[in-house]
């Protein structure tokens, strides 16, 4: 069954009567249009409301300057409206106004209905505007900040990210994995997914470029499956298990319990140096089946460390406030 947003129901509830209220207290004409300009100035996120407010604003101001010309020189027909409507298109497509295009001419259609331009109507229907867009403004106030949904989203995702490494090392040496790794990379984009709009969603409430931080956390953690997507594509040709494998399958372990979002990696880079080296220090293969498996393996360590060197990149991107907001410097590696 979908779930009812009853914040959002109560939002439009209040909004909608107290602004209905307001426009009849002070005599408004065509009142009861305030209740759709309210209905359409409630949106998901602050950013979204005040965004879409000033948009309206300016296609209200543009709508009027030219149905009162039109009006003026075409008199109150439905020609001299059908021409309003040709350059008001035109000119929100064109100026990417088209948020404001309905709310304008409904607007703009009282006007016409009344057959009044005067200096009165015209401040009516500005004022209609106003209340509807400020008393949106004013119910997205609250914007419920879903930080515990957005941390559970990351443990689940390193969760998913850690139980891959280790099934894809297990795999390297032919041990049987847990759940199959296609299966497992699937979910683990799903909860991805998820996770982008729900940390989207809490940027576009605040005005603070730092508060993007879990957007880029989530575009981290994509970038990493897509890695960890081509190592396990690459499991196939692994046909024979030389003594690497064990090498490159302990690194990965090793990687996996270090997964943590406050850790930059920079010694887990420290450390892919070392099996490099090890590498390098073994006897040259014996057999083609075998000069394949260690080419395979050495493009798995590659692809690990640019898995690692994405987080590092993360780690020194972040800028001083975001570092204080949200790492626990006690956790830093």
């Amino acid at each position: 069954m979908p779930k009812i947003n009853w914040i959002k129901v109560l939002k439009i509830v209040i909004g909608c009567t107290s602004a209905m209220f307001i426009s009849t207290s002070l005599r408004l004409h065509s009142s009861t249009a305030v209740c759709t300009i309210t209905l359409l100035s409630i949106q998901n996120t602050r950013r979204d409301t005040i965004t879409l407010a000033i948009k309206r604003l300016v296609a209200f101001l543009i709508a009027l300057a030219i149905s009162v010309t039109t009006f003026s020189f075409m008199g109150f027909t439905i020609p001299a409206f059908g021409t309003y409507l040709l350059f008001f298109t035109a000119v929100c497509q064109f100026f990417q106004l088209t948020d404001g295009l309905s709310m304008s001419t409904v607007l703009t259609l009282h006007l016409w209905v009344s057959k009044n331009i005067s200096p009165g109507m015209i401040l009516n229907e500005f004022i209609l505007m106003v209340i509807g867009i400020v008393m949106g403004f004013l119910m997205n106030l609250y914007m419920p900040k879903q930080i515990h949904e957005i941390r559970t989203d990351q443990r689940k995702i390193e969760t998913a990210l850690q139980h891959i490494l280790q099934d894809i090392a297990c795999k390297i040496v032919h041990q049987k994995t847990t759940l199959p790794l296609e299966q497992s990379i699937s979910q683990m984009g799903g909860l991805l997914a998820q996770a982008r709009k729900r940390a989207e969603q809490y940027r576009n409430n605040t005005f603070f470029n730092d508060m993007s931080y879990y957007v880029q956390y989530v575009q981290l953690r994509s970038h990493q499956l897509e890695i960890v997507r081509r190592i396990a594509d690459n499991l196939e040709r692994l046909t024979y298990v030389p003594s690497q494998s064990y090498m490159v399958a302990e690194y990965i372990r090793l990687i996996a319990s270090s997964i943590s979002e406050y850790n930059n990696s920079i010694e887990l880079l420290e450390e892919l140096a070392l099996v490099k080296k090890g590498f390098r220090q073994r006897d040259l293969p014996h057999s083609r089946e075998e000069f394949e498996v260690r080419a395979v393996l050495f493009e798995i360590v590659y692809e690990l460390k640019e898995l690692l060197e994405l987080k590092r990149d993360f780690a020194l991107s972040l800028t001083p406030a975001q570092v204080k907001t949200f790492w626990k410097k006690q956790n830093i590696q």
